[in-house]
This record gives structure tokens, sequence and C-alpha cells, in this order.
């Protein structure tokens, strides 16, 4: 048993001696034992209290080989053994071939009982053993139906505990109630909230005193898409990272993030400095201008451009070409224009400095 901070325990059931982990699926395939032993010996040592087995449809194409399995596993660990199949004739091999003495006198479980999977239950009189009731669903008017909320979780597995109790003469601390666990991303009905309601609900109810609630923490894992992003075995990928860390092989790298690059940085100040040397010249107050030696009179008055002047024939009258410009003449640029220029050029310097500092520390 394990102690949470919080601390109530909890009890650990190894459940990686399962096909649907790659790399445990491989030692199957290969008739690997004592990589298989040597799989349960690290879970034992990672605190599982019993351990889970499935071969997998191999356990009815080749009973002989789930036999030598067990034998296997029972011979490396002195934990109790969780058999995890649907159909009788196997779960059947499996208690005959357990030997409850290597397991330090600890009953078998049998995982798991359902509503519609009752008929298990008639392998009670083959020998004692301890019940996973799952409560995912139960069986209404003869047909299996999907519980989806926390009244029927709930429910059936109240149902399920002490009919095991009154029909079988289980204790409820021999009955294990499996709420369903899965990943957040992956419910959609509101499941999650449910299933906590429930185990309040089953908590606080005093004729259920006793048993025990458990959840799948590998269903997640199996929930998870099979290629990642990129095209890899996540799920592969993540059990090697796993097997890592527990081994102590696993390091942390951390990347050592570069400095600014220097020329980035005095390019940033010549720019600030040209953009400040810019803004005084072009705002400054203006010099008083040398008197002109000769008397100018202004004939005009508009604020645009007045070009072409030409005298009518007697003198009295001149003609001119008018242009109405907005602020500035034409090719002029104005102070305000010339210094947004030096921020967005400062701007685009500060922004390649800052992809150059992201791909040299390995960012896409």
């Amino acid at each position: 048993m394990t102690q949470t901070p919080a601390g109530f325990g909890i009890t650990l059931i190894g459940d990686r001696i399962n096909p649907g982990f790659k790399s445990t699926r491989e030692l199957l395939e290969c008739n690997d034992l004592a990589g298989i032993q040597a799989l349960a010996v690290r879970q034992a040592e990672a605190g599982a209290a019993s351990l889970d087995v499935t071969i997998g449809a191999r356990a009815q194409s080749d009973p002989q080989y789930l036999v030598m399995v067990i034998r296997a596993i029972q011979e490396a660990v002195p934990l109790p053994l969780c058999f995890d199949y649907p159909d009788a004739p196997t779960q059947e091999l499996c208690l005959r071939t357990y030997d409850q003495a290597r397991a330090g006198g600890q009953l078998p479980l049998v995982n798991s009982i359902t509503e519609d999977r009752w008929h298990l239950m008639e392998l009670y009189r083959l020998r004692p053993f301890r019940v996973v009731v799952m409560v995912s669903e139960r069986v209404e008017n003869g047909v299996a139906r999907a519980n989806k909320t926390a009244a029927d979780f709930a429910s059936t597995a109240k149902r399920a505990a002490l009919r095991l109790n009154r029909d079988y003469g289980i204790a409820l601390r021999d009955v294990f109630i499996d709420i369903s666990v899965s990943a957040v991303v992956a419910d959609t009905q509101g499941m999650h909230r449910a299933t906590l309601e429930a185990i309040h609900a089953l908590r606080a109810d005093a004729e259920l005193k006793g048993i025990h609630l458990m959840g799948g923490l590998t269903n997640i894992g199996q929930q998870l898409p099979a290629k990642a992003a990129d095209g890899s075995d996540l799920k592969l990928a993540l059990e090697e990272l796993k097997e890592e860390s527990d081994s102590g092989k696993l390091a942390v790298r951390v990347a050592r993030p570069r400095r600014f690059p220097r020329w980035a940085l005095a390019m940033v100040a010549v720019v600030a400095a040209a953009a400040a040397g810019a803004t005084w010249w072009l705002t400054r107050a203006p010099r008083a201008a040398t008197p002109p030696t000769l008397t100018l009179t202004r004939l005009t008055s508009d604020s645009g451009l007045t070009t072409h002047p030409a005298l009518s024939p007697d003198g009295s009258l001149l003609a001119v070409s008018f242009r109405e410009l907005s602020h500035t003449a034409a090719g002029a640029v104005s102070p305000a224009a010339f210094v947004e220029m030096l921020v967005f050029v400062g701007v685009l310097v500060v922004a390649l400095a800052y992809v150059w500092r992201k791909k040299a520390i390995g960012w896409d």
C-alpha cells in the first residue's frame, strides 16, 4: 500500500503484463518468459500489491503458454495475480494454475464481473477468489446498457456488491468496484463528474463499508492516438521513456539559452541613436533667417503649389498654375515619416535577432 500526501493508502495493481503495451506484446510473441519475469519484478519493486495478467487472444489458441506465463510470474514474485479474461474457460484455467501458497496465501482476483458476465461467478465453486466488479454497464430488462450517470454507477455497484455478499458469502473487503477512468480529452459526456459523484455516494453508503474503489489508469494510455504528430509510434515512445525513468537512465537535459547576439544589440543601439538624433534635428527651433537683399511682394496666398507664372499682354494680370497639396511638397519627407522609417528598421532588426536566437537553441 502506498501512502499519499493526504494520508490515505492506495493499493496498486500492476497492469504492464498486457499485450496492449507494444513492448510487452513483443515479449509474449517471442516467448520471452525471462523478460516477463523481469517486468513482474519491476512492478513489484515499484510498489504493486497485485499483478494483472493477460496474454490476449493467445490464451484461447495456446492455453499451455498461458499456464507457463502464470507459473513463471509466480516463480519471480510472491504477489497475488489478477486474471483479466471475459470467458469462463480461460478464467477457469487461470484459477486452476494459480498457486496460492506462492502468493503468501492471498486469494487471486477475477477481472472483471459485470451484470452481463455474471456467469463467471459459477467458477467460485472451483475455488474462492476476490472479485473486480466493473460498473460501466448494467442489465435492464435482460439487455446490457451503458451507465452514464452517477446514480447508474452507484446503484449498479451496490447491487453487485450486496449480491456477491449475500449469494456467495464474499466479504465486502474482497470486492473491488472498478469505476471507469478515462483521459480528460476523451470525456465528451461529463463522465468524470459522474464518476466522482458515484465515488462519494458509495463511500457514504453504510451498507457498503469495506469495499474497495479502483480505476484503471492504464486505460488513459490505451486511449492515446497510435502515432505522434511526426508519425512516430507514440505509445512505444512513452513506454521507453517510462522505462528509462524507472531505471534511472533518463537524464534531463536543459538547453542553455544563448545570449542575445552582440551585433544585434549594437544595431539596435545605433538605430535608436539615429532615431533620437533625427527627431532632435527635424524638430529643433529654426535659426533666424538672413535678411534678403531684395524686397519680395507675395501675390498668392494659397496653401498649394503655384507654378508657371505668366503676365497678360498688357501687364495688368498674372496667370499661374495651381495644385493643392496635403502637407508636404512632392518628393519631400516629413519629420514624422522619417522617424517612423527608423523605428520600423529597429523593429525589423529586433525581430530578426529574436528568430536567430530561437533557431540557435533548436526551436522550429
